[in-house]
């Protein structure tokens, strides 16, 4: 057995089908890494289960850890036992500084990430294939998840560091119904009904800002997206088929290279409409696209080799992303501009992961 193993595992943003994905529709979501190509990095070496990670701030076995990496590394270890491929290791679990840090996080989905890097090297460390074994990997990351959680999320975030830039349908709420450690080999043995995961190429760079100093809670816009469901179900359903049909259109039109921005256009507006019934739904909160952002990403459209831009993921002011081609990127353009509106960009310095989870 090697004396170590790395396994390094994408971040994502979730260019489209936020809130859509949660009620079924697809969602295309980006994997990421940073310039090296490297995302969340988790490391086996020889030990009796000891896990480390600064950015998750634990330090301990397994069983005395808090989080989803611990939960993650049990939850792999009773399905390699299940199939009798079970050899202890320790884990150093790292991110990359495309994450942020515990005071600014960068919305690319660390913990998934980890979760995935961790049960994904627990398997090589093993002498499993990655590749061979994607679907179950995929499958155990959500499974911990769900036990961490207690909640099942739409998935997007796990799928897309364990197979890279997907087009992404969740799957039924049901299928983790009464999950637990103890049963969880059996439920990654199971069929994970209406979950569809097909790896997209996308001809663009993909470049994005975070927004200093302001933050959008993902938590409160799901609650007021879940509110104006109750109050208008029918509008609500209308709107997300609208959104969906408009988001389809926009990616043929991606694949194909042609009448991109326009397509992007479209499919933020119908993004908007839903907005607007949230915003209503529960007063306060941040809009899917605030005005501000609506500014910045006409103005830099203007700029040459800006293809278009959107507020990605749930919105509001977590960050902004541009689909880039040629050589005329500027980010101090950017940032620029979005000084003239009162808004400090840090821009992040990531590109495009197709493969997702990989041995390094």
């Amino acid at each position: 057995m090697e004396e170590e193993i790395a396994v390094s595992a994408p971040g994502k943003i979730i260019l489209l089908g936020s809130y859509a994905v949660l009620e079924g529709f697809p969602a295309l979501s980006l994997g990421v890494v940073d310039k090296e190509g490297r995302g969340v990095v988790a490391k086996c070496s020889e030990g009796d289960g000891r896990i480390v990670s600064k950015e998750f701030s634990i330090d301990g076995r397994a069983e005395d850890v808090k989080g989803i990496v611990g939960t993650a590394y049990i939850v792999a270890r009773e399905y390699l036992k299940k199939i009798g491929r079970w050899e202890s290791c320790n884990i150093a679990v790292d991110n990359s500084r495309i994450f942020g840090n515990k005071d600014e996080k960068s919305g690319l989905g660390s913990s998934a990430a980890a979760t995935v890097a961790t049960i994904a090297s627990l398997f090589s460390w093993n002498g499993i294939n990655i590749e061979e074994e994607r679907s179950i990997i995929n499958k155990l990351s959500h499974i911990s998840h769900a036990i961490e959680s207690g909640k099942v999320g739409s998935g997007t975030d796990i799928a897309t560091s364990c197979y890279g830039t997907i087009l992404y349908t969740r799957y039924s709420k049901e299928v983790l119904d009464n999950v637990s450690i103890r049963n969880s080999a059996e439920f990654a043995k199971k069929e994970f009904s209406g979950m569809e995961i097909k790896r997209v190429e996308i001809p663009y760079n993909i470049e994005m800002f975070n927004i200093r100093g302001r933050k959008t809670a993902t938590i409160s816009s799901v609650k007021a997206f879940n509110k104006a469901k109750e109050r208008e179900g029918y509008v609500v359903e209308k709107l997300l088929k609208e959104q969906s049909m408009a988001e389809m259109s926009l990616i043929k039109n991606i694949k194909e290279e042609k009448a991109v921005r326009d397509a992007m256009h479209k499919a933020r507006e119908s993004q908007r409409r839903l907005s607007s019934i949230m915003e209503s739904a529960l007063p306060g909160i941040d809009p899917i696209e605030p005005e501000e952002l609506t500014s910045l990403i006409e103005k830099v459209e203007e700029l040459p080799g800006i293809v278009a831009g959107r507020c990605p993921g749930s919105g509001g002011y977590d960050g902004v992303v541009f689909l880039t081609q040629g050589e005329g990127f500027s980010p101090k353009d950017i940032i620029a501009i979005g000084k003239e509106l009162s808004l400090e960009l840090a821009y992040l310095e990531l590109r495009k992961s197709q493969e997702g989870v990989r041995v390094l």
